[in-house]
């Protein structure tokens, strides 16, 4: 298989790979990904809700003592007032609970299901990168790779003072990784072409690995 070859089926390799990108990314996106992120603001609001009722509790138990204290003991109308109103913010915390619980329970599903569509888009993002690759790679071979070769393949001769070492194909080798490492330009030049890997929620969430959603479904 000559390089113009080699390229046609780095060609079609890319853009099968850039094919499964986009589906699995619309799987991610449109699937449980934005369950899991709603969750996850529900539950942070809902555990705001809590902490402000909390307080409120607080406050007016430190009333019903305070105003205890005034009575004497006495069950007063402002006795009574603070006292039902205590019972009120305890039962709303009450029901907050169970709704943490359940919030929290439905999170855990959407976190697991989510997290598979966030590895298989994570992983089909990097083949399409390694594809996009090794097209580019082969589009430049295709177009100076004989010339190249034909350099790194001159014969020094047994005479030469040049080391084995020091051979115009080592030497080729060698300045190609400096120039490669010390390249000043976009190292990610298939962005405009494959996008950015966006995994929303988990830039700061851990996705789960399979092993862990496995142990985790045998618990349900």
């Amino acid at each position: 298989m000559n390089l113009n070859q080699k390229l046609e089926a780095a060609k079609a390799e890319y853009e099968a790979a850039n094919a499964a990108l986009q589906k699995a990314c619309s799987a991610f996106e449109d699937g449980p990904k934005k369950d899991f992120a709603q969750l996850q603001q529900n539950i942070a609001a809902l555990q705001k809700e809590i902490q402000t009722h909390q307080g409120e509790h607080t406050t007016l138990k430190q009333a019903l003592s305070d105003e205890l204290r005034t009575s004497n003991g006495a069950k007063n109308s402002k006795v009574k007032e603070t006292l039902a109103a205590m019972r009120d913010i305890e039962t709303v915390l009450e029901e907050c609970g169970v709704l943490e619980q359940q919030l929290m329970a439905n999170s855990e599903e959407a976190h697991m299901e989510a997290s598979k569509l966030a590895d298989a888009y994570r992983k089909a993002y990097a083949t399409a990168q390694y594809k996009w690759a090794m097209m580019n790679m082969y589009t430049v071979l295709a177009e100076c790779g004989e010339r190249l070769s034909a350099a790194m393949a001159v014969d020094v001769g047994d005479d030469s003072p040049t080391s084995l070492h020091q051979t115009p194909h080592t030497i080729m080798l060698k300045e190609l990784g400096l120039l490669s490492k010390t390249y000043p330009g976009d190292k990610q030049s298939y962005r405009p072409v494959i996008g950015t890997l966006d995994l929303g929620i988990f830039k700061t969430t851990r996705i789960f690995t399979p092993a862990e959603i496995f142990m985790a479904s045998k618990k349900q």
